[in-house]
């Protein structure tokens, strides 16, 4: 028998297929032809190879696409309103107190961010972050992902977290902050779509007009956070209807944004009011250098 032969025959030899003769004729070439002895030996190894994957499983890939595909939430109480938090393995993409049903918090995030959401307790620093900064505690910023958002939106929102706790500053400012003083509507924008208010604290940029100005949450309640946060509220809604925008101080001649804590703690006997820039620029006086009401 050749070569050819043998190893064409070699399955139907391997399942009992093959007649007596044929079979000792296969088995009379492969001990003769060292070729044929080679080749049955390789096909040997190839298949215990095969085999042997068969007794280790590959791991489930479930976990990695449910990460790549879903986010987490998780709800809790705070004054009896509920408090829905999202987040992903990076940090928090969400806080909403509108929706007092979780389905609906679900089916709005699937909506605005195209993820799906699955119930899961929450890292406890964040439970703890959110209810400090709703009852105007001083708060360390836990980790935030806000990477689904354009570099402008990033840019905007990371920019407020450095106005001070218990102070504000004007959408002018931020716009400034950022390097587009002319884009001051797209700054009230992205403030109005914030997806993580109160840690990313849009409750403290003021309308350059004066007074509290609009929130996503009422304006009662954003005159409620910045006075937890012991914001001069009053004191910004009286000079707003003055028409009064700025502080200044005769000592030092500097003028300062009214919630300032510099600005505050100017003695009355030093203290002058300002309505614009050019009033404080025209009575020589230079802006602060720690809340920048306006460029030096």
């Amino acid at each position: 028998m050749q070569c050819r032969s043998t190893l064409s025959r070699l399955d139907s030899m391997r399942t009992g297929e093959l007649s007596t003769d044929e079979a000792d004729a296969v088995s009379s070439h492969l001990e003769t032809c060292e070729s044929c002895h080679e080749s049955v030996q390789d096909l040997q190894a190839f298949a215990s190879s095969i085999r042997s994957l068969g007794s280790a499983p590959a791991k489930s890939c479930l976990p990695v696409v449910s990460d790549a595909v879903c986010h987490s939430f998780d709800s809790f109480e705070v004054d009896g309103q509920v408090v829905h938090v999202a987040f992903s393995s990076r940090g928090i993409t969400r806080i909403d107190l509108h929706e007092q049903n979780a389905e609906d918090f679900v089916n709005k995030y699937r909506r605005r961010f195209t993820r799906e959401l699955r119930r899961k307790p929450m890292p406890s620093g964040y439970r703890t972050a959110i209810e400090r900064a709703l009852s105007g505690q001083v708060t360390s910023l836990p980790d935030i992902d806000i990477s689904h958002l354009s570099e402008f939106e990033q840019e905007v929102l990371l920019s407020i977290v450095r106005i001070p706790h218990g102070e504000a500053r004007t959408y002018e400012w931020v716009a400034r902050s950022v390097g587009r003083p002319k884009a001051v509507r797209a700054i009230g924008n992205v403030m109005a779509s914030n997806p993580v208010p109160f840690l990313l604290p849009c409750h403290r940029v003021l309308p350059s007009s004066g007074g509290i100005g609009n929130y996503g949450y009422g304006t009662e309640m954003k005159r409620r956070l910045l006075a937890a946060e012991d914001a001069p509220v009053d004191e910004i809604e009286s000079l707003a209807r003055s028409g009064i925008r700025f502080i200044g101080s005769r000592n030092t001649k500097i003028f300062c944004f009214p919630t300032c804590h510099a600005a505050r703690r100017i003695q009355d006997a030093n203290r002058t009011t300002f309505h614009n820039l050019e009033e404080a620029s025209r009575r020589g006086f230079r802006p602060c250098k720690r809340c920048s009401p306006a460029i030096a």
